[in-house]
Formats: structure tokens, sequence, C-alpha cells
């Protein structure tokens, strides 16, 4: 279905004017340059929505490991989080809806950058080792 705006109308007759061949040119010109402007700025403009009414948008290290698809383990999305945090990929803490819990959440673009940069490899070479042990508990004596 075609729009029929003023803008339309008067496109159309400009292009009725030209050579049938040379018209499709323009219009196949025209849909590609669109499509690649549409393509290219949405995406950011978008994103960039997000961020103004949601500042605190983002993900967490264990969303992170399932996207990707990550071997199932306890302690994986921990290290990924601790990875993330040296990559400076972080947002900071924000709250899980009206709990009084609080999350670690990662900007996704930068998330993308590292992942892509050797992040991921490392994430998939990731072996646990064995849990560290408590230490010693030391009773202190009050001071007299």
């Amino acid at each position: 279905m075609m729009i029929e705006t003023q803008n339309y109308k008067m496109l159309n007759a400009a292009l009725a004017l030209l050579d049938p061949k040379l018209a499709a040119l323009v219009v196949t010109v025209m849909e590609d340059t669109l499509r690649a402007a549409i393509l290219d700025e949405v995406p950011k403009r978008v994103a960039g929505e997000l961020a103004k009414q949601s500042p605190h948008l983002g993900i967490t290290a264990a969303n992170i490991w399932e996207i990707y698809g990550l071997p199932a383990s306890k302690r994986g999305p921990a290290m990924l989080d601790r990875q993330l945090i040296e990559h400076n990929c972080d947002f900071g803490m924000a709250q899980l809806g009206d709990s009084d819990e609080w999350i670690r959440v990662f900007d996704p673009q930068l998330v993308i950058l590292a992942m892509n940069q050797g992040l991921l490899e490392h994430c998939k070479k990731y072996k646990p080792g064995p849990k560290a042990k408590p230490g010693k508990v030391v009773q202190l004596r009050p001071l007299h």
C-alpha cells in the first residue's frame, strides 16, 4: 500500500517524466540509500532513547553467560563478572524491581566488544579450580 502524501505525489510526477529504465534506477538508488541510512541510524537512535529513559539499562553476567551459550557453571558467571569489570564494561549496580536486592549490570555494547576481543574464548576455556577452603578462624580477645 502506497502512502499518498504531497511529497510522494511530487516524486511520482517527477519519475513519470523520466525514461522508465532511468526512473527504476533512481528508485533503486533512493531505496538503497534510505535502507542504508535506516540500518545505520535506527539502532543508534533506539539505543540513545533507551539510555535516556532508563540510564541503568544493562545486562548481568549470568545473562551474558546464557546468551553466549557457555557451558553451565556455578562460578563461570562470577568469573565473567570480574573480567567485565576489568574491561570497564560495568554500568554499576541496579536494584531488582521492588526488592532490596542489587545486582551489577554491564553495558551490552561494551560487553560485545570485550567478548569479541578474546573474553569469549577465555570463558569457553574456563574450568573452575577447587573451591578455596575457608581460612583458620582466629578468636580475637577484647582489649582491656
